[in-house]
């Protein structure tokens, strides 16, 4: 029996700590053969784990009673720390007397599981020390930053060092719970309940989720200015002697400025926004993709195809038919 320990946590929404279980359960009560008892072939028996016994209020208006507390000696096979949400500084502050037992269980031997903003939790237990980890995408730079020791790989939807496996953003635990099967028990196992929740298991990479219009905030107003002109005008061509001249600035202050501010030297942003600019032609409108690429400033087709195959982990079609309107879906 794998004994699952899941820390219900403050500052994280109800569908972190509850949707985990759900699905464990679903598979512990199910694992038997055919003509077999499923009680006897149970696999997983998982624990709402509290600081103490005191009701944890999860989103708005849900309550979770802890069903086991830290200190009290029970050993666990797997940890899932539920995601952050909200204030990351302000959660961690809130979760502080959950880290030393997740060091504690670690070192017992536990593998210890997260998604999301629980890639933190780990990282400030040092448990993700020199190790590959993943988080959403929109926290990958955040992570990295705060937590220079941690290799961060943002597309990656699932890293597995072995006693630690962390995951992408949101539903990603969908694909976690899955993989704890898989591992734990079997792929078929895997498979029937993947069929049974319409968990789609090929989500190899977060690059399709990635919004390339994210900006980290900074202040350099002039940097601003030519981020604004970039968005209005990427048909146009964009080099980045031009774009220097109209900051006023020279060539090499103008790259020192603009990676600082953006996170990006200027040539990779213009790209960045051009295909962001065609993801949403192709989430939005009927446009042919040789359409779209001269939209956003391209002239090749094929070299437009090979460029978002490799920054959106899609062909143009295939990214097309992933993010289509729903309504089509009704009809």
């Amino acid at each position: 029996m794998i004994r699952v320990g899941i820390p219900v946590i403050q500052h994280a929404s109800t569908i972190s700590v509850a949707a985990p279980r759900d699905i464990l359960n679903y598979a512990e009560y199910h694992m038997g053969g055919e003509g077999q008892d499923p009680a006897s072939s149970l696999t997983f028996q998982t624990d709402f784990v509290g600081i103490d016994d005191t009701p944890v209020r999860c989103g708005d208006s849900i309550w979770l009673t802890p069903q086991q507390v830290i200190g009290n000696g029970v050993s666990y096979d797997v940890i899932l720390v539920p995601a952050l949400i909200d204030d990351i500084e302000k959660s961690l502050e809130a979760n502080g007397a959950f880290l030393p037992w997740l060091r504690e269980c670690h070192q017992r031997g536990a593998v210890l599981a997260t998604w999301c903003g629980g890639a933190f939790m780990l990282a400030a237990a040092g448990i993700l020390d020199g190790k590959t980890a993943t988080t959403h995408w929109a926290l990958a730079a955040q992570l990295a930053s705060q937590f220079p020791q941690v290799k961060v790989q943002p597309e990656r939807m699932m890293v597995d060092e072995g006693d630690v496996i962390t995951c992408g953003g949101a539903t990603s635990f969908l694909n976690l719970g899955m993989y704890l099967i898989e591992r734990f028990h079997s792929h078929d196992m895997a498979v029937r309940c993947a069929k049974m929740f319409l968990i789609d298991m090929d989500r190899p990479t977060q690059r399709p989720y990635t919004d390339l219009r994210a900006r980290r905030p900074h202040a350099d107003d002039t940097i601003r200015q030519i981020q604004h002109y970039i968005d209005a005008n990427l048909s146009e061509e964009l080099p980045s002697k031009r774009l220097a001249q109209m900051a006023n600035l020279s060539p090499k202050t103008f790259m020192r400025r603009f990676k600082e501010a953006t996170g990006a030297p200027p040539a990779t942003y213009v790209q960045h926004m051009r295909i962001e600019a065609a993801k949403q032609c192709l989430e939005r409108r009927e446009a042919t993709v040789g359409e779209i690429t001269f939209q956003v400033g391209y002239s090749d087709i094929r070299s437009f195809r090979r460029l978002f195959q490799r920054c959106v982990g899609l062909s143009p079609k295939d990214y097309r038919a992933k993010f289509q309107e729903m309504a089509k879906y009704a009809r």
